[in-house]
């Protein structure tokens, strides 16, 4: 199978060993030790795996055509130096392991299958073993490649977790498992089955408990969106499970001007995706540290977007519970939208949740002292909100935790000597903080309470809504990928790190999908 006639370059031919044969040649991407794409034709023998590149000066874009008249060998890597091959699962990723060289890492847009099972043929039958392969889920395997420039620092990478010695047979049924394990559960619009191999993976976003998000662009249209990848056995240890039903549900049936939105979701063995609109205007968060704090009229604009967003999750059943200017995102006009779900839930009219979730600083005095809440913590919340937007701190914070919540609890609400506000500011948060929920300002039930306030009385909340008002702020972008208004720390993070491997249960993942979306995996 010399799909790229190798065999016709006659000064490759005289290159061969004595006895050698080409058994298949490949177009595909070869990554160098600094992460870049190179073309290459991978030609394996019943001895060797060769990387055929165009010489030098030749042009990339004509490589493939010129192969032939201007290929040149780059690398000879016997068959008897290979240790294993990792494949990803979910992406069309692999690689040689070499312990005597460096690692040969691989990306291939068709054909894996035919590669990986060409592979384990001639290398069973050279070496008269089983070859090693570890099947893992990840959408990058760089963290595995032991690079030439890793050996120069003296960097051995470790092999991943999961393998096994596999016969012929068996590497052709665990390929066909890890190519038909992708299931999309929810998609806008009426197109194809979706799949992570839809798109490239740009820069890390995020990195939570469990898992991270990251930008990416939808290959065919050229789409950017964030895309938040979990680990199906890290919320199974955290006994997170109904979080993350809730979150679905929720992304898949709300649509709200003030709600970052689900385009699409889908699931692997091992993870669960969510792709959802890029906010580019990054965090509300990192917009209120650049100036410390913010006036009334920025104050007005931003709570009343929450104020609309809450009104729509409470009106379909949802207390939100995880109100704070890092999960406020702000889109390229200056508009904001909530984010994160996780610690949402369902509610009944009437009814009450003992959970205690929520970030400390802004917890409800009833979910600290478990009384049992409702809708109208939100409300406590969007108080602490306003009050940290103007202040530049939340009301009752303390270093100690304990002493923090005894002060959510007990301690009078006090404004700094410093901060001028009017007074029907001041009024609005005495009315949205009071520690009893009853009393609270939005306790009759819905919104509108909150909204005839005098404070807010000033938003035309139609105007708002259609979003023909101008933003306080809005973004300086120079693209459409512009990062600027992200954590640089976080875009610093190598996307290709993926997730950390643990031991695969696979009796807890079957329980995972029975539960959360009533799947049954076919062992591998």
């Amino acid at each position: 199978m010399d799909y790229e006639q190798v065999m016709n370059d006659k000064k490759l031919r005289e290159q061969l060993e004595g006895g050698e044969t080409i058994v298949l040649t490949m177009k595909v991407i070869k990554f160098t030790g600094q992460n870049k794409k190179l073309p290459r034709v991978i030609a394996i023998t019943n001895k060797n795996i060769y990387n055929i590149s165009p010489a030098e000066g030749s042009a990339v874009k004509n490589f493939f055509q010129n192969l032939v008249q201007k290929s040149r060998i780059k690398r000879k890597i016997a068959l008897s130096a290979i240790i294993g091959i990792t494949i990803s699962k979910i992406v069309k990723e692999f690689i040689l392991h070499i312990p005597t060289e460096y690692d040969q890492r691989y990306q291939v847009d068709d054909q894996l299958a035919l590669i990986i099972q060409t592979l384990c043929e001639v290398y069973i039958k050279h070496n008269l073993k089983k070859i090693k392969c570890f099947f893992i889920e990840e959408m990058n395997l760089s963290q595995y490649t032991t690079t030439n420039y890793d050996i120069k620092k003296n960097i051995r990478r470790q092999l991943p977790k999961q393998g096994s010695e596999m016969t012929v047979d068996e590497v052709k049924m665990a390929m066909q498992a890890s190519r038909g394990n992708v299931q999309t559960l929810y998609q806008k619009s009426n197109s194809p089955e979706i799949s992570i191999e839809d798109f490239t993976l740009i820069k890390m976003l995020g990195r939570g408990a469990f898992g991270k998000v990251m930008l990416c662009e939808k290959k065919d249209t050229k789409e950017i969106f964030a895309i938040k990848s979990l680990r199906k056995e890290d919320i199974i240890s955290r006994d997170h499970i109904e979080y993350l039903k809730t979150e679905r549900k929720i992304l898949e049936q709300t649509q709200h001007p003030f709600l970052v939105s689900l385009e699409y979701a889908f699931i692997t063995q091992e993870c669960v995706y969510f792709v959802m609109k890029f906010m580019i205007g990054g965090e509300l968060y990192t917009h209120l540290q650049k100036i410390n704090k913010f006036n009334e009229e920025f104050a007005l604009f931003y709570s009343s977007q929450v104020l609309l967003a809450l009104e729509y999750l409470h009106k379909q059943g949802i207390i939100y519970r995880d109100l704070k200017p890092e999960n406020i995102l702000m889109d390229e006009k200056g508009y904001v939208a909530l984010t994160d779900y996780g610690l949402a839930k369902f509610l009944s009219k009437g009814q009450v949740t003992q959970s205690i979730v929520g970030t400390p600083e802004y917890l409800a005095p009833e979910v600290i002292t478990q009384q049992g809440h409702a809708f109208t913590a939100d409300w406590w919340c969007l108080g602490i909100l306003i009050y940290e937007m103007l202040c530049g701190k939340t009301p009752f914070f303390s270093e100690n935790r304990n002493q923090m919540f005894r002060n959510i609890v007990e301690s009078e609400l006090k404004f700094p000597s410093t901060l001028h506000i009017t007074p029907e500011c001041k009024s609005l948060l005495t009315s949205l903080l009071k520690k009893k929920p009853n009393e609270r300002l939005g306790n009759k039930g819905d919104a509108e309470e909150i909204k005839k306030h005098a404070w807010f009385k000033r938003m035309d909340f139609q105007r708002l809504i259609s979003k023909e008002i101008q933003a306080p702020i809005i973004p300086d972008l120079q693209s459409a990928t512009d990062l600027s208004n992200f954590n640089p720390q976080i875009l610093d993070e190598k996307i290709e790190e993926g997730e950390p491997q643990g031991t695969t249960n696979t009796q807890a993942l079957k329980k995972f999908d029975q539960e959360f979306y009533g799947l049954n995996y076919k062992k591998e």
